[in-house]
């Protein structure tokens, strides 16, 4: 039994010890890839700082959901590279100032794929972090892309991800179009619920979301839980 023991906890300094090294293989190369990512958007000085606004989003969202401090951190860094993969995008669709057509729209698509396949063929985050870039396009009644996932088939960080892209991208000014106020991109999220956004996640959005983010915007006391929003106490 003595022998068993120790094999056991030789084992889990092993695996201590290669979680160690996995961390800080990742710490070295993913301020690399953000380099890389705030040079593709600086190709599209109109969106430039979108991935910034989205992982602030995300974050203090998820926050005020009291997700654990680890898989807060992981949505900030999905945040940041969840489009990561419009690096091989050409100027020609990602700089069009009006409407794609069909052709241009399938190539716009395959960002989400290469994005996370650049997170996976670098061993970055995990497949959790992979998925949630993968899926961030999918919508709630199946519309979506690349797979046409529906309702909670998607992942949960694909979800959230969805409704805080929306969110800058109605919120931010885009070629084709001026933006619009905070309190009508929330609006405009929660009336999507169903459709486009998870209808479980769109209240507490709303909730979350009562003022604009700012720099001194900071988590609100109620949070959700399972299926039901509640308040604390």
């Amino acid at each position: 039994m003595r022998g068993i023991f120790q094999g056991a906890q030789e084992m889990q300094a092993e695996l201590e010890e290669y979680k160690y090294r996995v961390g800080m293989a990742r710490d070295a190369v993913i301020p690399a890839i953000l380099a890389l990512s705030h040079l593709m958007e600086g190709r599209d000085a109109v969106n430039y700082g979108h991935s910034r606004r989205v992982a602030r989003v995300v974050v203090h969202f998820v926050t005020f959901l009291e997700w654990p401090a680890d898989q807060i951190k992981l949505m900030n860094w999905v945040g940041l590279l969840h489009d990561l993969g419009k690096i091989i995008i050409p100027d020609s669709v990602l700089l069009k100032q009006g409407k794609f057509t069909e052709e241009e729209f399938e190539t716009m698509k395959l960002h989400s794929a290469t994005g996370a396949r650049i997170l996976n063929r670098l061993s970055l985050l995990g497949i959790e972090a992979e998925d949630w870039t993968l899926y961030h396009h999918e919508k709630w009644d199946g519309s979506g892309y690349p797979d046409g996932l529906k309702a909670k088939d998607i992942p949960i960080g694909g979800r959230i991800l969805a409704m805080a892209d929306a969110y800058d991208a109605m919120t931010a000014t885009r070629r084709y179009r001026e933006k619009i106020p905070h309190w009508m991109a929330v609006d405009e999220i929660v009336n999507c619920g169903g459709r486009q956004f998870d209808p479980e996640l769109v209240s507490p959005f709303a909730e979350a979301f009562k003022l604009p983010l700012d720099e001194e915007t900071v988590p609100q006391e109620p949070h959700f839980s399972g299926t039901k929003f509640r308040k604390n106490g």
